[in-house]
């Protein structure tokens, strides 16, 4: 890879990738104020909803001192909605009239893990 395509390309994205990180562990904050959702399932579907799907809350939960139980749901939760993103995104880009780089870009940081962004942009 060429180092100066991907630090151009780092520069582009990151203001995308600090928006979406923060928007979803702000929402998932206000979620568990809202619903009563115990604090570590919220911190660690945040973080998974955020931060690359399961290996993220696998990497979190130790520190979180989650259980068992917090760490399965919540990466039950994230799969879920993987599993909706792939039927969905595809007919909501098509809808949208997306060309293949905008409808990269907002699957790439709306869906929640990368198999599940691969196979939406199939």
């Amino acid at each position: 890879m060429n180092l100066s395509v991907v630090l151009q390309t780092g520069k582009q994205s990151l203001p995308i990738i600090l928006v979406t990180i923060s928007t979803s562990l702000i929402v998932s904050y206000v979620l568990h104020k809202a619903m009563k959702i115990p604090s570590k399932i919220s911190t660690l579907i945040g973080v998974g909803s955020s931060i690359c799907g399961g290996s993220a809350i696998a990497a979190a939960s130790p520190i979180l001192e989650a259980k068992d139980e917090d760490i399965a749901l919540s990466i039950s939760t994230i799969f879920f909605f993987n599993i909706l993103a792939v039927f969905i995104f595809p007919f909501l880009g098509h809808l949208m009239h997306m060309n293949n780089a905008t409808f990269g870009t907002w699957a790439g940081t709306a869906i929640n893990d990368t198999s599940s962004v691969v196979a939406a942009g199939y």
